[in-house]
């Protein structure tokens, strides 16, 4: 019932996370505690690879798309390969990069949202004992 997308996607971030605090009520025990740390440390992870996996994603994409950037890839390989066949070596390198980049961005995005979550929940459920 929000006015946007981003309201939307709050409002319904909102609901599970009250849904899922009735679970935090009460004192939060050790192994709860340790799993969303763990989930912490392994979502640091997850990012940092998920940045480089896009990096390099976005740099294929741009040699594929802008011609000055490609020029500049060019004069690395200059001699080894003709224009065409870099450009066709790119196109195909680029396929497998984006296949298994979406990939890698919905596993992140997936783990970050029930993390997101399970920590608002906590929070939530944790403040409603104060």
């Amino acid at each position: 019932k929000g006015n946007d997308d981003a309201e939307r996607i709050i409002l319904i971030h909102n609901l599970i996370s009250q849904k899922i605090a009735k679970d935090f009520q009460g004192k939060e025990n050790i192994r709860k505690a340790r799993a969303l740390a763990d989930a912490c440390d392994a979502i640091k992870i997850q990012a940092q690879k998920y940045i480089e996996s896009k990096k390099q994603y976005d740099y294929i994409h741009s040699c594929i798309t802008e011609e000055d950037v490609f020029e500049r890839f060019y004069k690395n390989i200059e001699g080894r390969l003709t224009k065409d066949s870099a450009k066709q070596m790119l196109e195909v390198k680029f396929i497998d990069i984006k296949e298994k980049f979406l990939k890698k961005q919905e596993k992140y995005l997936d783990f970050f949202i029930n993390y997101q979550i399970s920590e608002d929940a906590r929070v939530i459920g944790q403040s409603k004992i104060c």
